[in-house]
């Protein structure tokens, strides 16, 4: 939505997508003319609950092919803006125009890397959101595929430099699951604690596993630490709480391009996050933040970061300036798309 409202976006860019008003309405306040498909919702390339749902889904692909491949006619390329809008690659290619896909996944289950895998013939271009999901597609698709990385990115925030607090402030944002593994936080801050650190922390999040989030309840009471479960806020209210924080923990399994580490570089805030693919790639060791494999070895890098806040600050910011500014986003949306395109084209 972000990118498409940007008036230096020159292309004449439409979108196509689901009936449901949360998302209609997101892209018509931002100026974008926005068509609707009562069929495009999710077809669920992963888990299905049962036949009905199936069948229901395969209804839904159906129609919604048929609505795509008649308005592809009116345009000059169509862009699928999720991994699974691969599914729909077979109706654009039917009514000859170009396609490129948008891939937004890292660790791809078994459904979806078999759609991307099927739909190759019909894919002109892919875009990785990152260096790590680039990886695992030439891994499924072969390493001569037309690809591009262009990272997510999030509007510039005037920012000025920052001071470390009085007293060290730590934080966590993500969705209460199995994916993200907060328990790892609680395992950090009590590594911490038993180090004798005296420290404030804190957890903004959304609840997908209730029974997750009773256990994290319990083990803070349970271990005394004092974190402060603040759940839910607004998305507009996420800069303030970032800038008041020394670092984020980021504990995720996997994770293509956590959006956490975008808003807390915009926000200068270091980031000590677990070494996985995805992770590292985004993450300068000694520079925007840490790394590390286990919670044994966090106290000292938190310590690190605690004793050179305002270098590692710094670089954050200068870190989201240069790779993940929406302003970013769109000067290599229009080097990618621009030369393709003569009249409009649409995006799904």
């Amino acid at each position: 939505m972000d990118v498409l409202s940007q008036n230096s976006f020159s292309t004449n860019m439409e979108v196509l997508g689901p009936d449901i008003d949360e998302i209609r309405l997101g892209f018509i306040n931002r100026g974008v003319k926005y068509h609707s498909c009562p069929w495009l919702r999710s077809v669920g390339a992963g888990r299905t609950a049962s036949i009905a749902a199936i069948i229901k889904k395969c209804k839904f692909w159906i129609l919604a092919s048929f609505a795509i491949f008649k308005i592809a006619t009116d345009y000059d390329l169509i862009i699928g803006n999720n991994s699974g809008d691969a599914l729909w690659a077979m109706a654009v290619f039917l009514a000859r125009k170009p396609f490129y896909l948008w891939v937004h996944d890292d660790n791809m289950y078994t459904g979806l890397a078999m759609a991307i895998k099927a739909t190759k013939p019909f894919v002109g271009h892919y875009i990785a959101c990152s260096n790590s999901v680039e990886r695992n597609l030439k891994d499924l698709l072969g390493s001569d595929i037309p690809i591009t990385i262009i990272f997510n990115g999030l509007s510039t925030i005037d920012w000025r430099p920052r001071v470390r607090q009085p007293v060290l402030s730590i934080g966590w944002i993500g969705s209460i699951e199995g994916r993200k593994d907060p328990l790892l936080y609680i395992d950090i801050l009590q590594k911490l604690q038993d180090s004798g650190v005296n420290f404030k922390a804190s957890m903004v999040y959304r609840v997908v596993d209730r029974d997750l989030e009773k256990i994290i309840k319990e083990k803070n009471a349970a271990l005394s630490i004092g974190l402060d479960m603040i759940g839910a806020i607004q998305r507009d209210k996420v800069h303030s709480y970032l800038e008041y924080q020394d670092l984020i923990v980021v504990t995720s399994l996997s994770d293509p391009l956590p959006t956490v580490v975008l808003e807390a570089y915009r926000a200068g805030t270091p980031i000590l996050a677990r070494n996985i693919s995805s992770l590292k790639d985004m993450v300068d060791s000694g520079a925007t933040g840490e790394l590390y494999e286990s919670a044994h070895e966090t106290v000292v890098q938190i310590q690190k970061i605690r004793d050179g806040f305002e270098n590692y600050s710094r670089q954050a910011r200068i870190k989201f300036e240069r790779s993940f500014s929406i302003e970013e986003k769109v000067i290599k949306m229009q080097a990618l798309l621009c030369p393709n395109i003569t009249n409009k084209q649409s995006a799904l």
